[in-house]
């Protein structure tokens, strides 16, 4: 018994050894993220952040990554808003395969949401209870965690949302804003 705790604990130890991490700062566009500046709104690389205006309407930009979405991993940032636009979503994707297949989730002043979109419908939703102090000029850390087909999302360092979900298919991630609001995400970080 002794010794098998041994090697389980060794395991564990070699295991979070072999931990890589790798990290975004957006001084440039080394990850080839999508990049829009329209009558929308705009999403683009631009003095160290990835900066997203909406209009009124969605914004997102995405990227493909060396997340092998099979192991776990951990995928951390840090968001800064201008102001939380009543009703609508902030929030961060994974699973993304295209603007129409993807995986969100989000947040606005008093829900943390996880919406999936196939085809272009939602066919996927789960809300819960979030409390944020303030709507302007709010700090937030996101963290989207997958343990064992276990997904939790975390605002600010607390769980907002955790679910079983299906093996996951594409290492797509992204930032995604809805409405009239302006976001700012930096210091992305990619645990494997």
């Amino acid at each position: 018994m002794r010794k098998t705790l041994i090697i389980i604990a060794l395991s564990a130890i070699t295991f979070a050894g072999n931990a890589q991490t790798f990290s975004e700062t957006f001084d440039s566009n080394t990850m080839g993220w999508t990049e829009e500046a329209s009558s929308r709104g705009e999403a683009v690389v631009k003095d160290g952040v990835l900066h997203l205006v909406s209009k009124g309407t969605e914004m997102m930009s995405s990227c493909y990554t060396n997340l092998d979405v099979k192991k776990n991993f951990e995928i951390k940032c840090k968001v800064n808003v201008k102001k939380i636009d009543d009703g609508n979503p902030i929030g961060i994707i994974f699973n993304y395969l295209d603007d129409y297949n993807y995986c969100l989730f989000g947040i606005d002043e008093e829900m943390a949401y996880f919406k999936e979109i196939r085809d272009g419908q939602l066919v996927g939703w789960r809300r819960n209870a979030l409390k944020l102090k303030g709507k302007r000029k709010v700090e937030l850390d996101f963290a989207i965690k997958s343990t064992y087909n276990r997904v939790q999302f975390e605002v600010n360092n607390m769980t907002a949302i955790e679910l079983r979900f299906k093996p996951l298919v594409s290492n797509g991630i992204g930032f995604y804003i809805v409405g009239n609001q302006t976001a700012d995400f930096d210091n992305l970080e990619i645990i494997q």
